[in-house]
């Protein structure tokens, strides 16, 4: 786990070579840094549902049947706080939209950010947005990959290419393990949002933990999260 402690700060320092900075920089001026180049170094077709395991088909995104929970368009909402340390929190807003049983469009805002003793607060905010395939579509199953660009804010200031690929699984009524992961390419380095999930549905509201990893250029860290998510 990072923080702003200047141990852990130093380490950062030296493993990216920034030696014009104090040990006192903090998490996120070290990610600016990395980021802006300054550091030395096949199924069927199925109907699509608006929402999961709903209390007449007991599927999950998708199902063999139409019928009338059966839709040509789709929109989850999620959002989720995410916690690294007492200093470094953030918030992950995403809105995922399906469409013509295949398609999809997902729009994600993840914003983070810092309190700093001796520089103040910082913040940090990458916008993504992915033109989506849902290649693998079961009624317990679906997987999809999908292409993009993302734009990271704060003192980064670049847009970069991104691509991404997740899956969910409904394991046993009303629960499904969900993950995604995203890479952004930013001035020969990257931007990559790992997360596993465990969710609860309940009717068309969905009730979400687990885990997230954050790779920001050289800087990693790793985050619980929780949130809340609803079906259109």
């Amino acid at each position: 786990m990072l923080s702003s402690c200047p141990n852990i700060t130093t380490f950062l320092i030296k493993s990216l070579g920034h030696k014009r900075f104090s040990k006192h920089c903090s998490t996120l001026e070290l990610i600016y840094s990395s980021l802006n180049g300054l550091s030395d170094t096949s199924v069927f077709n199925k109907c699509l549902l608006i929402s999961p395991l709903d209390k007449n088909s007991n599927t999950g995104n998708y199902s063999y049947n139409w019928n009338e929970d059966t839709e040509i368009f789709t929109t989850s909402i999620t959002n989720r706080f995410i916690f690294e340390t007492n200093k470094v929190s953030g918030n992950h807003l995403n809105a995922d939209m399906r469409f013509l049983k295949r398609w999809g469009l997902e729009l994600d805002y993840l914003q983070l950010w810092e309190e700093n003793t001796n520089f103040g607060n910082n913040a940090l905010a990458v916008y993504t947005v992915l033109a989506k395939y849902n290649r693998v579509r079961t009624e317990r199953f679906n997987a999809w990959w999908g292409l993009g660009a993302a734009y990271v804010d704060g003192e980064v200031n670049e847009l970069g290419f991104t691509y991404g690929l997740g899956a969910e699984f409904f394991l046993i009524e009303p629960f499904s393990l969900e993950s995604n992961f995203n890479q952004t390419l930013i001035n020969d380095n990257s931007v990559n949002k790992f997360n596993a999930l465990l969710n609860y549905h309940r009717k068309q509201y969905k009730f979400t933990g687990g885990y997230e990893h954050l790779k920001m250029g050289n800087i990693g860290f790793s985050n619980f999260t929780f949130g809340i998510g609803i079906s259109l």
